[in-house]
């Protein structure tokens, strides 16, 4: 037979152990939810920076293939000439709606050498059909701009610009011969 004396001690006993093991489940808990909260942040934070990584490797992805066109259209007899004499025949053979959707493409812009605009055209890929470019957009090329400043044949301007709408991407080239020698005729900008 237990006596009340023994019992208290053996109820408090009790109690002190599962307080005891209620602290330490507490403690384990606290201390694995934030082991798991930063290691899952330390995740969430490498996904964003690898994203990130992907998204600037996409962008210089397409500004490089973007300035490589360009420089295949403005290193072209074919263009060289036609920022002298303005021929139609050229516009008409290059420059059709289905030019835009081949080389994706919304804008091309041809400017003399006094960046004086020769021609230029704005194509709306979405809707599929030429339109008036954004007056934003028009308004960054001007003669004295930096985006028609090239100082040799090789000369290259390409990156992101912002306009009012939205940012573009943009490469700019020199108008020079087939064999790559100039003088520098103009420039092209898509």
């Amino acid at each position: 037979m237990v006596d009340g004396g023994s019992m208290k001690v053996y109820n408090k006993t009790i109690i002190t152990l599962i307080g005891a093991f209620l602290v330490m489940l507490l403690m384990v808990t606290a201390s694995l939810n934030h082991i798991l909260i930063d290691n899952y942040r330390q995740i969430e934070e490498q996904e964003m920076t690898d994203n990130v990584k992907r998204i600037e490797r996409a962008i210089y992805s397409e500004i490089s293939y973007l300035d490589t066109m360009v420089y295949d259209w403005a290193a072209w007899d074919d263009t060289y000439f036609f920022i002298k004499d303005r021929d139609a025949e050229y516009i008409s053979s290059n420059l059709g709606d289905d030019t835009f959707s081949t080389l994706d493409v919304n804008f091309i812009f041809f400017f003399d050498a006094s960046g004086n605009l020769v021609f230029s055209k704005f194509y709306d890929l979405e809707e599929e059909e030429a339109t008036e470019p954004p007056l934003s957009l028009v308004n960054m090329f001007h003669p004295g701009s930096s985006l028609l400043e090239h100082s040799d044949t090789r000369s290259s301007i390409s990156g992101l610009v912002m306009s009012s709408e939205s940012p573009v991407i943009i490469a700019s080239r020199p108008v020079i011969k087939s064999n790559k020698h100039g003088p520098i005729r103009g420039t092209l900008v898509m």
